[in-house]
């Protein structure tokens, strides 16, 4: 019996492979800046995600921090190059804990959300072929394995 399965991101839900970009995009940018990512998810029914990190807050050095919160707005900024690839909108209240949190810690280590923004981007434009190729795998299977990213 085949099963239909979807090969293109054209064949899937678009706000699924948004939350799929969404998601990579904080992952493939935490790793860049040697923030280890623990898993990568997002919830095929409600369109959510979730990346999890190994970040500790309490001993992390202002360079672990500034890469932790280029991180947090990485996911927006996936979000948009997404849109600007395959159309649709990016609905920042999608990002809104990641801005808060980003809001909360950025003067820690004296970054501006234009320079995270800037360079949240820089990385993702650079590594966009791999979040292409991943975000359809999952948005299939509802994970991805840290390792690949």
């Amino acid at each position: 019996m085949n099963r239909y399965r979807p090969t293109e991101p054209t064949d899937m839900d678009p706000e699924l492979l948004l939350a799929a970009a969404h998601e990579l995009g904080h992952a493939i940018v935490d790793l860049a800046h040697d923030v280890p990512v623990l898993s990568v998810e997002v919830d095929r029914r409600a369109n959510t995600g979730l990346t999890r990190t190994g970040f500790d807050a309490t001993t992390a050095t202002p360079e672990q921090w500034r890469g932790a919160l280029i991180g947090d707005l990485a996911g927006f900024e996936a979000e948009l190059l997404w849109c600007q690839r395959h159309g649709g909108h990016a609905d920042p209240t999608t990002a809104a804990s990641d801005y808060t949190n980003f809001t909360r810690n950025a003067r820690r280590v004296g970054l501006t959300r234009a320079v995270a923004r800037a360079q949240a981007r820089t990385v993702l434009i650079r590594h966009w072929p791999r979040l292409e190729r991943l975000a359809l795998r999952l948005a299939l299977r509802g994970h991805v394995d840290p390792t690949a990213v």
